[in-house]
């Protein structure tokens, strides 16, 4: 949908993408490593099937040409490793990648407050956490039911001018991207 607007005898011509949008990525950590007791689960890495899908799925991340400003992850070991491959593929730089505790298993409640709090200069984030929150998130966002496998992503826009709007279906679901869509 257009807008016309008129200032100082110019005709202008704007879209509503043009005068407010937010893009959130919805990132699951690739598949972990269970083979290792001792360690929580905090701790448990990837496993050999979680660091091949990773280049496979930031392949499909950047054929998108997905302008993310930054990368909000659970610092749990395996959302750590996904959100760096990310970041990598992406050309990312550190201080555009961040680890948050309270994304580590977070509620729709909890990744909610996290987003309502994201700076609004920030325009498209991506949030690296776990199930079953993040597909109740999109679930939440979008009032679509899908569940996210390991290392899937999903995009959702919503049109909204800043972060503290974002609240229950809002958004829409632009795409939804799993490593066995392509193998």
């Amino acid at each position: 949908m257009q807008i016309f607007l008129v200032y100082k005898g110019i005709l202008y011509f704007l879209s509503l993408k043009q005068l407010k949008m937010k893009t959130i990525f919805l990132f699951r950590h690739a598949k972990s490593d269970w083979n290792n007791p001792n360690l929580s689960d905090f701790e448990r890495p990837l496993n050999k099937r979680g660091i091949n899908d990773l280049p496979l799925m930031t392949d499909r991340l950047l054929k998108k040409n997905t302008p993310i400003e930054h990368l909000f992850s659970s610092s749990a070991a395996r959302t750590m490793a996904t959100s760096k491959g990310y970041a990598s593929g992406l050309k990312l730089k550190s201080s555009q990648v961040s680890y948050h505790k309270q994304l580590y298993h977070a509620s729709v409640r909890d990744l909610l407050h996290f987003v309502n709090e994201v700076n609004d200069h920030l325009s498209c984030i991506g949030l690296v956490g776990h199930n079953p929150g993040l597909t109740d998130f999109c679930d939440y966002l979008c009032d679509d039911a899908v569940y996210m496998p390991t290392c899937s992503f999903i995009k959702i826009e919503l049109d909204i001018n800043g972060w503290k709007e974002v609240s229950a279906s809002l958004g829409r679901l632009i795409y939804f991207e799993y490593p066995k869509k392509y193998v």
